[in-house]
């Protein structure tokens, strides 16, 4: 398996506009997720987020705490993971992601007041780079993100930031089309089409629909967009549907008197816009031939509403909490019921009255690949601090070269599916999350190397949980196991860390329920998938492996129990960081964080036995050391977590 994070001195960056070349210095990884994928913007189903969470290309900016840009560079993204070094980062650094957003767009940026300036215009933000302008391209659109640098706990050599990113395009789709009409009256749809969709959008971020960190277009001076044929003025088509629906023409597209639908068994048009304040409102025209009751003559009429606004209720949507404005990040469904004449022509300020309209924000339109953004050092890598933007050095910034001690750090490889990191899902499955939309993670994986005497395994995962959640239990009763070997006194870590028959130590102690740690492991409450070896308690071995593949502690810093910290460098505490990194891709109210050591300790049993009376157990201790193999008396009570071979 590829460490491509561990790379220190051949990753070669693209340069930018900016001139800005990250060179030596901390080296920086991202895990995203990359696909291509192609479709109209207006389209008789929902592309859905796997189209439109795909990400082709990355610009990474950062910018110290004075403002200044360290640096700013595009990553044409391998597979699912992004490698580059950035020069001089600090706790503080202020990161951005642009998503699908080329480094040409930064290329005069040099402070971070130039860059808050910085605007995508409408063309570049919905059709992607397409060269049909009738074709938006959802998997293109373009995404935002921002964090700060912190320290790795208990490190002053590693940083990391989880960056939150988001889409910055809203969503409007028209689900439902109803009628309700007098007499023989009806209507028949023949273009649909957004009007008042501004010429450009900020980079900038709203995360949720209360948080008001999102600049609106300012439309002083600037120009409206709007999808209808007839009307030239700014016109764009893949913000409309063209004439006569096209395509999209149910088979059955007249409305009459009774309660008719059309397009009412799945979403029916998809359209993109821009974030849009209420100042000048974008709308959601319906267009089409309207006739009277007692009356062989049609005419064109007009039927236009506001988005995140409903007729019917005074509530407005959660879409935001402003009417009429419409937010990134939010899929607009608007269900529509007429019973009126429409308006001879698109109307500026429609009366509510002349027919019902509801939207509905079903669920935000969030983003959620990137999950995070770690920098650290490489063992003895010289590392130079002099902070620059362009060739002015900033003044009070000395430079100073340091060697960095110690090989403990992070190592991601999302290339295959098959990697320590990514998760076992509920149907059997592994592999990364956002490439297994909609499934349910039950145990991380921290071992693509199985024993033989486990059978024909992919590897091995450790359980999202502590058994009956945090609570503990004793081993079992005094006495050796027959036909399980003494790990007593020994001067080398490699004895005890062989042991990696959890599965068959636990099988040893199934016949007896007085082996509590063992039948805790076993029927841990979560079903172990088809054709996985269920549930055991993990032999020392197979900790060993948790805390060095997942914990990214040293095998050559081993000692034959465990890692010697101190209250100074708190290992213990730095291997329970690392594994909840790993673990902070999911919601974290899907897993139990490993807890920092403070004031006590505490310790997670093995299925190794130490001797007669005592076993051995995992213990993240307060005075810094980690220890995989410490024995305890199998009378005394600690937490279980379980592993599961797949």
């Amino acid at each position: 398996m590829a460490l491509l994070a561990a790379s220190c001195s051949s990753d070669e960056a693209v340069t930018t506009g900016s001139g800005l070349q990250p060179t030596e210095g901390n080296n920086l990884v991202v895990y995203i997720g990359t696909a291509s994928n192609l479709s109209r913007a207006a389209a008789t189903t929902d592309p859905g987020q796997a189209a439109e969470n795909q990400i082709n290309r990355v610009t990474l900016l950062i910018f110290g705490q004075n403002g200044i840009a360290k640096s700013i560079q595009e990553v044409v993204p391998t597979g699912q993971l992004i490698n580059t070094r950035v020069p001089n980062l600090a706790v503080g650094d202020r990161v951005y992601l642009a998503v699908n957003i080329s480094s040409n767009v930064f290329s005069s940026i040099s402070r971070l007041a130039d860059f808050e300036e910085t605007t995508i215009a409408i063309d570049r933000a919905i059709l992607g780079g397409s060269s049909n302008d009738q074709v938006a391209n959802p998997a293109n659109a373009p995404m935002f993100g921002k964090a700060t640098l912190q320290y790795v706990t208990g490190r002053t050599d590693a940083f990391q930031a989880t960056v939150p990113v988001n889409h910055m395009l809203a969503k409007v789709t028209l689900n439902t089309l109803n009628a309700m009409l007098l007499g023989d009256a009806t209507f028949t749809p023949t273009e649909i089409f957004l009007r008042n969709v501004p010429e450009y959008l900020y980079l900038s971020t709203a995360n949720s629909a209360a948080e008001q960190d999102y600049r609106f277009f300012d439309n002083e001076g600037r120009n409206f967009y709007q999808g209808e044929v007839s009307n030239n003025e700014f016109f764009r088509a893949y913000l409309g549907t063209g004439a006569n629906l096209g395509g999209f023409m149910p088979t059955s597209p007249t409305l009459t008197a009774t309660a008719s639908s059309w397009n009412d068994n799945e979403p029916a048009l998809v359209f993109y816009t821009m974030p849009n304040n209420a100042g000048t409102p974008t709308q959601l025209v319906i267009k089409g031939q309207y006739k009277p009751a007692n009356t062989d003559e049609s005419k064109t009429v007009y039927y236009s509403m506001y988005l995140n606004y409903n007729t019917n209720s005074s509530v407005v949507p959660n879409g935001g909490p402003t009417r009429f404005q419409l937010y990134p990040n939010y899929n607009y469904s608007v269900n529509v019921m007429i019973k009126n004449a429409g308006t001879d022509n698109v109307d500026d300020n429609p009366n509510p009255d002349m027919f019902q309209y509801f939207t509905k924000v079903e669920e935000d339109y969030t983003f959620g690949v990137l999950q995070s953004v770690n920098a650290q050092f490489h063992e003895n890598d010289r590392q130079n601090q002099s902070e620059t933007s362009g060739d002015r050095s900033i003044a009070g910034i000395d430079t100073v070269n340091t060697v960095v001690s110690g090989s403990s750090y992070e190592n991601y490889d999302f290339l295959d599916n098959l990697s320590v990191g990514n998760f076992l899902f509920a149907d059997g499955s592994y592999g990364s999350v956002p490439n297994n939309p909609g499934k349910t993670p039950i145990g991380i994986i921290f071992s693509i190397t199985p024993s033989t005497n486990d059978g024909a395994y992919h590897g091995y995962a450790m359980a999202l949980r502590d058994v009956n959640s945090s609570t503990t239990c004793t081993w079992g009763p005094a006495g050796n196991i027959e036909d399980l070997a003494d790990l007593t006194g020994t001067s080398s870590y490699t004895d005890r860390s062989s042991d990696m028959e959890g599965r068959t130590n636990t099988t040893e102690y199934l016949s007896s329920t007085a082996y509590a740690a063992a039948q805790a492991a076993r029927n841990y409450s979560v079903a172990a998938p088809a054709g996985t070896s269920g549930w055991f308690l993990p032999s020392t071995g197979q900790w060993f492996q948790i805390l060095t593949t997942l914990g990214s502690m040293s095998t050559a810093d081993a000692l034959y129990y465990g890692w010697d910290g101190s209250t100074t460098n708190m290992v213990s505490n730095q291997c329970a960081q690392s594994i909840n990194n790993r673990l902070s891709a999911l919601p974290s109210s899907t897993y139990d964080a490993f807890e920092m050591a403070t004031t006590t300790g505490y310790s997670y049993w093995t299925s190794s036995e130490y001797n007669g009376t005592d076993a051995h157990t995992v213990v993240f201790g307060s005075d810094g050391k980690l220890s995989f193999a410490a024995n305890a008396s199998k009378s005394t009570t600690h937490r279980v977590r379980a592993i599961i071979a797949f």
